[in-house]
């Protein structure tokens, strides 16, 4: 009856979960990655008030998420990924008050992200990614402020991103990728300082890069390619010095190549074929391709291209 730590991890098990494990409630780590059960999960769960971690992640269990895991009040990571759950995101989640990862990526799970998950006050990792949730971004995302993951990508989500994101100052990956969302990035995320990585690419974005961007001084990974960006490529972000790949071709990029990337002097990646810019690229920049630069691909192909460009190592017309 005390038993305290359980582990079925990485096995062969197969078949259903017998709901008579649940009887275990001084259990605070019950751990069943990695094997084959299948089948739904014993609501018995709710019985375990003692648990603090629930890992379930890699198996083959279906059904909807199991209700009334909201009785699980010392609850800090719940990990249901990569399983077969269908149905929608209980809004009672948000009533776990302790919880600090949720995991619910590569589900099969519908409906919209339920606001109520704004009362995750100590959230920090947030995995919603490969489901087919429909609906916006919650805005009440932006009070959820010990934020440093969210994934979200690979969703049907639409509509713009909600400016209230800037308040999330901690947040260092941002994953929006292969979704259906609409406008421009939002001047409020030069307040995201700490954002390492920002995935955007595979959208319908048709709007304008926030200028803001270039104070995202420890940005390293920016995706934001196959959209319909326009206007120029804002000189700022020439000041995220830590960046080393940065994808923005298949847009509608218009102006002269920002003269300013020649201070991305950690940039090992850069992308910006499929666009309209025009000119010549600066020598300052070309001089990177000899240090660190090894990836560079413009519309620099034909007799008159539309960009000049004595360095790049791979041309598109």
């Amino acid at each position: 009856k005390e038993l305290r730590y359980l582990s079925f991890a990485n096995n062969f098990f197969t078949g259903e979960l017998p709901s008579e494990i649940m009887r275990l409630t001084d259990l605070t780590h019950f751990h069943l990655e990695g094997n084959y059960f299948e089948g739904s999960f014993p609501e018995e769960v709710s019985q375990m008030s003692s648990l603090a971690i629930l890992s379930i992640y890699d198996n083959y269990f279906n059904g909807t998420v199991p209700p009334h895991l909201e009785a699980l009040q010392n609850l800090e990571s719940l990990y249901l990924d990569s399983n077969h759950f269908t149905g929608t995101i209980p809004p009672t989640l948000g009533e776990l008050s302790k919880l600090m990862d949720l995991r619910l990526r590569r589900n099969r799970l519908t409906g919209t992200i339920p606001s109520e998950l704004q009362q995750l006050s100590q959230l920090e990792i947030l995995y919603l990614d490969r489901n087919s949730l429909t609906g916006v971004i919650p805005t009440v995302f932006g009070e959820m402020r010990k934020l440093t993951e969210i994934h979200i990508y690979r969703n049907k989500l639409r509509g713009p991103i909600p400016t209230t994101l800037g308040n999330l100052v901690d947040l260092e990956s941002l994953y929006f990728d292969n979704n259906r969302l609409t406008g421009g990035i939002p001047s409020e995320f030069g307040k995201l300082k700490n954002l390492r990585s920002l995935f955007l690419h595979k959208n319908f974005f048709n709007g304008t890069l926030a200028t803001e961007m270039g104070k995202m001084e420890h940005l390293k990974d920016m995706r934001a390619y196959t959209n319909g960006f326009k206007g120029s490529i804002p000189s700022q972000l020439g000041n995220a010095y830590h960046l080393r790949t940065l994808f923005l071709h298949d847009n509608a990029f218009t102006g002269t190549f920002p003269e300013s990337f020649q201070g991305l002097i950690r940039l090992e990646k850069l992308r910006i074929y499929w666009n309209k810019l025009q000119g010549t690229v600066p020598q300052p920049v070309c001089d990177l391709v000899d240090t660190v630069l090894n990836e560079f691909k413009a519309d620099c192909a034909g007799l008159n291209p539309k960009l000049t460009c004595r360095c790049c190592t791979a041309c598109f017309a």
